[in-house]
């Protein structure tokens, strides 16, 4: 049988050579399925799925994440042919990591899968917000009580929400970055002068009275218009 499917027949051999290990060891075995008997595995779905997408948005976005992800929901499957769809999932997303694996170039060793700096993040609870860090050995700190210093840790972001905080929001630093340098560009299109410049004999602007080169103006409104902004006068 041929694939289209770019690796996937380097997957199938190497599958089909340990399915054949199992036979001989072990034979043909037949097990229950046991999954979604216990409601932490549910929990468990959930907290995976979470920490698959706030690692997404955190562009810290591992194969490990995604994995865990898949598993997870399959585990706390109780429907047979769901069940199975979710084991097909799986193991095309195993089948994705090991092409990425042998496609690298030039080959490396993951050794690393968190993120490589510390990112600080505002959790959303109940109501309540709490400011915390991701360490970049994926340890996490939230400040619970910034009055008195009182602070929680966990050894990962997803023990944390699964240690009290299940169903919280995570908002990412670099999103309110984004958001306010977007109101920075906003103020700057109120402020810069669409009026063209007028240089003397220095190279001085005249109309806007700056000895500045380029003038201010001229940079505020290329970076008006490199960020999709329109150019606006003082007003």
């Amino acid at each position: 049988m041929s694939f289209t499917t770019p690796g996937l027949q380097a997957f199938a051999a190497a599958v089909d050579t340990e399915r054949q290990r199992q036979l001989a060891k072990w034979g043909d075995q037949r097990h229950p399925d046991g999954t979604g008997q216990y409601p932490e595995l549910i929990v468990d779905a959930d907290v995976a799925r979470m920490a698959c997408q706030q690692a997404a948005e955190g562009e810290y976005l591992t194969w490990l994440h995604i994995l865990r992800e898949e598993a997870a929901e399959a585990l706390a499957e109780t429907d047979p042919a769901k069940l199975r769809t979710e084991l097909v999932q799986i193991a095309a997303v195993c089948a994705a990591w090991i092409h990425d694996i042998d496609t690298r170039t030039p080959p490396q060793t993951d050794t690393k899968t968190e993120a490589p700096f510390a990112i600080g993040f505002r959790l959303h609870h109940h109501g309540n917000a709490y400011d915390g860090v991701l360490l970049p050995g994926g340890q996490t700190i939230l400040v619970t009580d910034p009055a008195d210093l009182l602070a929680t840790g966990a050894p990962t972001l997803d023990d944390l929400l699964r240690g009290g905080y299940h169903g919280a929001h995570i908002e990412w630093g670099h999103q309110t970055l984004h958001a306010e340098f977007q109101r920075a560009i906003g103020l700057l299109a109120t402020l810069a002068d669409p009026e063209p410049c007028r240089h003397d004999h220095h190279g001085h602007c005249r109309i806007h009275g700056t000895t500045a080169s380029p003038c201010p103006h001229v940079s505020a409104r290329e970076l008006i218009t490199r960020h999709g902004r329109p150019e606006a006068g003082r007003g």
